[in-house]
């Protein structure tokens, strides 16, 4: 939390406002935000939303070392399907991306 904010140069106050502009998470004080670079644990939702509006990306979680294991456990085949299928994703997101 502390590096996504860092990294952002946005002040705690600016977040807390971002976040309560996010659908669904409620209203964010600066108090609340501090808190979360101190003690209070992030929930997920909270710190994908952190990460969309900071650009900070989330480091990795034991779900993505599961569906990294899962991947590799599949014949070189269906391995290639899942590349291909991720490759499309990401085209087609940075297709839809405004500019």
């Amino acid at each position: 939390m502390r590096d996504a904010l860092a990294a952002s140069d946005m002040t705690q106050q600016a977040l807390a406002d971002a976040l309560t502009a996010s659908v669904g998470l409620g209203s964010y004080a600066k108090s609340m935000v501090n808190k979360m670079t101190k003690a209070r644990k992030v929930s997920m939702d909270e710190a994908r939303a952190i990460s969309a509006i900071t650009g900070y990306p989330l480091p990795p979680s034991a779900d993505d070392e599961d569906l990294a294991a899962q991947i590799r456990n599949l014949d070189p085949a269906d391995q290639q399907m899942v590349r291909s299928l991720i490759d499309r994703l990401h085209a087609q997101k940075i297709s839809s991306s405004p500019e």
